[in-house]
């Protein structure tokens, strides 16, 4: 509205105006929604965690994130038009991987208290997660709509840099200060000694549970041939075969954005 008066008002409507309605309300959408998401997450965080000074390692690393992806991206942006939301969406996608991949580190830390096992035994679980959601991301390069190609690239350096941070900064943290875990001294050996007799039984427990299967039922034969190595090839090669014609087909659709979808519902235009 640019006149309003008590008999009539004057406002400019169109697709200029339309789309910069879409791109505020989305922008407005998106960070009220990353500081209700960073409040939860630092909730279910400390709950699981339960210490203050592991706590900040999170923190750090979400800010890190931003900051590191955010300086990658701007020469990009030079080159190719990059959407107004991109920078809300890397900083959601910074939020959720720094958070769940600091919390794959840190509670295992918390088990061990050795900063070698939780590298050894949550590392590989990041870098797959990591390596895979980069490459997906990427693939959006290879569709011919330009802001897709530059959200596409924007979101695999995000989570590029969130795996590297959470592999390499997490654990020189947890190595440079005290953030060791408290033990009863005295009672060290014998906790020692208590705790390999748990995992023993839970060894036991576990081979009891084994033994009990129903070897005849369909889901464990299916599953038993699916992980044989000969067969698992086998598998990965047929599926890959069958996903690359319906993958084509994706580039001759016929699509089209129904605009009425996509506006801001309190939008004046």
């Amino acid at each position: 509205v640019i006149y309003q008066n008590d008999q009539y008002s004057v406002s400019i409507t169109g697709t200029d105006v339309l789309f910069t309605d879409v791109i505020s309300g989305t922008q407005h959408d998106l960070a009220h929604a990353d500081s209700i998401v960073l409040a939860v997450a630092l909730l279910i965080l400390a709950y699981v965690l339960r210490s203050i000074k592991l706590m900040i390692l999170p923190i750090l690393s979400v800010i890190l994130g931003v900051v590191t992806s955010f300086a990658l991206m701007y020469p990009i942006s030079n080159l190719l038009i990059i959407p107004s939301f991109a920078p809300s969406i890397m900083m959601s996608l910074s939020i959720a991987f720094s958070i769940d991949y600091a919390l794959f580190l840190l509670s295992r830390y918390q088990e061990d208290n050795s900063v070698k096992s939780a590298v050894q035994h949550a590392g590989h679980i990041i870098i797959i997660s990591g390596t895979t959601l980069t490459c997906v991301f990427l693939g959006l390069i290879l569709f011919p709509i330009s802001f897709l190609s530059s959200l596409g690239i924007g979101a695999s350096i995000t989570i590029l840099c969130t795996m590297i941070i959470n592999l390499t900064l997490l654990p020189a943290l947890l190595l440079s200060f005290n953030f060791q875990i408290k033990k009863d001294k005295d009672n060290s050996s014998s906790s020692i000694d208590a705790l390999l007799k748990e995992e023993e039984e839970e060894q036991d427990d576990e081979l009891n549970e084994f033994a009990q299967i129903d070897k005849s039922n369909f889901w464990w034969k299916s599953a038993k041939l699916s992980t044989t190595r000969k067969y698992a090839l086998f598998i990965i090669i047929i599926t890959f075969l069958l996903s690359i014609p319906m993958s084509l087909q994706d580039f001759n659709m016929n699509t089209t954005i129904d605009s009425t979808q996509i506006f801001p519902r309190n939008a004046d235009s």
